[in-house]
């Protein structure tokens, strides 16, 4: 167990027929001195309506001094402080109690924020009483301060365990301080999202929209470079003049022109073609008032448009540049202001208020139906969002599926006997299915993975020593479908040159002598 410098319990926590509960608190057992005395302070809504058996905020308090000076066998507990704090109507919106608790970017604010900003050591987070809303707010909060976090309930015996959410950030900034910061880059000025699939970079890309744009009045355009061939994503992107090429029968507006004024969101810049790379190096070069210029599909003039360009992608686009497929003269443009996109297993803070956030978003599917969590059942989560062995291999993506499935089947099996005022519950019943769907979702992706590394085998065993690991990809890649040819071709070159100019691997009708031409090819790798 560990002694945190400060803990951080919601208010009365209610079921969902809205009764009062007991509030159940803890607090370290540990006996290690401490320089100052520990301090405790209990959320509660001012809001609240009072009713014939809640429990006052005053009595919670006075609970958790007292489990608090019972644990660790002293009283260096300090005088209990209460924060009221306006809880929405909806006590499973995470951003608005996060609105209530304070800006982060205010570091003066009376609030929530400001204690936490004056606390050194550790913070214990109690789940036991609260909304889940208000605990998940409250853990995102700390990771958006750096601070270590700790994780305080009760087993099934009523024994208190804890376990470490976050540990103390030091010297660099939360990636919500990080878009904060970069909500306020100049005009003409370009971005570059990094993080893998499922992390939110399209999210991300249209809250900077909205920081550099607060009236909303300026379009956000954004395309995928991978979605789209070459000639159709450079009509998507520069727009086209009529009579450009056949069916081109009126003149039409590319995403830069559109865009003007506000923002284009490049999503998978690392698949771009090489051509329209540079293409696009040539729009990313400003003139002296930070406008780009660029050339329609047959057109004689170039035109201007001042955008913002917002990049992402999930490739190592370093290593793309090593193996030929992207420009490094583009790379060295668009990286000047990169922002790091950290996945769940890395940012495990993060789970809870993403599951949140996501059962209210699909409530327009079920009925508008309010999903609520039994206290065993939000335990059992939250014990999987921190639990290291969890990979969270498709970061938000798991979580939407994860959700949905949750809700699906509480709602279906609640559909035929529903509450009267919609609620529907989250019982642990539900949950354990859902958590083996997804342990099982993650191991079959473990064996995918394997099983894609195994193709990969014969190739390795079948060249030299050592050569495997020096080759870069492009060059495995070709190694390979000269190894497959020449297997299914039996030996025979010419047979296995044409199988390949079949595939697209090499250029048909380039060389007279096939057998020549893939001999010469076979010799670039060395062969066991």
């Amino acid at each position: 167990m560990i002694a945190p410098d400060l803990f951080v319990f919601g208010g009365v926590r209610r079921n969902a027929r809205g009764k009062s509960m007991p509030a159940v608190t803890m607090a370290s057992s540990t006996a290690k001195p401490l320089a100052k005395p520990q301090r405790v302070f209990v959320l509660f809504d001012k809001h609240a309506e009072v009713r014939p058996g809640d429990i006052a905020p005053e009595t919670v308090a006075k609970q958790v001094e007292a489990a608090a000076k019972s644990a660790r066998g002293d009283s260096r507990v300090s005088r209990l402080e209460l924060e009221a704090v306006a809880t929405p109507s909806d006590p499973y919106d995470v951003d608005a109690v996060l609105a209530q608790l304070g800006d982060p970017s205010a570091p003066n604010e009376k609030s929530v924020v400001a204690r936490l900003r004056r606390c050194t050591g550790p913070v214990g987070v109690g789940f036991e009483s609260g909304t889940p809303a208000q605990i998940a707010a409250l853990v995102e909060l700390c990771g958006i301060l750096g601070l270590e976090t700790w994780a305080l309930w009760l087993n099934e015996r009523g024994q208190p365990e804890s376990t470490r959410i976050l540990d103390k950030r030091e010297g660099t900034r939360s990636l919500r301080e990080e878009l904060d910061h970069y909500g306020k880059l100049p005009k003409g000025r370009s971005l570059l999202l990094v993080g893998e699939s499922g992390t939110g970079k399209s999210h991300r890309a249209r809250a900077l929209h909205e920081r550099w744009n607060p009236r909303r009045t300026d379009r956000f355009g954004e395309v995928n470079c991978a979605a789209l061939p070459e000639h159709l994503l450079e009509s998507e992107l520069f727009g086209y003049k009529k009579g450009a090429f056949s069916g081109a029968a009126t003149d039409k507006p590319g995403l830069i022109r559109e865009c003007d004024g506000g923002t284009l969101f490049l999503d998978e810049i690392g698949e771009m073609p090489l051509p329209l790379q540079g293409k696009l190096l040539d729009v990313l070069q400003l003139d002296e008032k930070f406008r780009c210029h660029f050339r329609p599909v047959g057109a004689t003039k170039r035109e201007t448009a001042s955008v913002r360009f917002v990049f992402a992608t999930h490739r190592d686009l370093h290593a793309r540049v090593r193996e030929g497929a992207f420009r490094e003269d583009l790379l060295a443009r668009i990286s000047t202001h990169v922002v790091k996109l950290s996945p769940f297993r890395a940012a495990r803070h993060r789970v809870l208020a993403a599951y949140l956030r996501y059962l209210i978003s699909i409530r327009s599917a079920f009925e508008n139906a309010s999903f609520h969590f039994e206290r065993r059942a939000w335990l059992d989560l939250a014990k999987l969002a921190f639990d290291d062995d969890a990979p969270w291999s498709w970061n938000h993506r798991d979580v939407q599926q994860s959700a949905e499935r949750l809700a699906f089947d509480a709602w279906a099996a609640q559909k035929y006997a529903p509450e009267a005022s919609g609620r529907v519950m989250l019982t642990s019943r539900e949950l354990s299915v859902e958590l083996a769907r997804l342990r099982q979702s993650w191991d079959e992706r473990g064996s995918s993975a394997s099983a894609d590394e195994d193709e990969w085998a014969p190739v390795r065993e079948a060249l030299a020593p050592g050569v495997w690991d020096e080759l870069p990809l492009l060059q495995r890649w070709e190694a390979r479908y000269l190894w497959e040819a020449r297997r299914a071709a039996g030996g025979n070159g010419a047979e296995a040159w044409r199988r390949l100019e079949e595939r697209g691997v090499y250029v048909r009708g380039r060389t007279t002598n096939p057998s020549d031409a893939f001999a010469k090819r076979w010799r670039v790798f060395d062969w066991r």
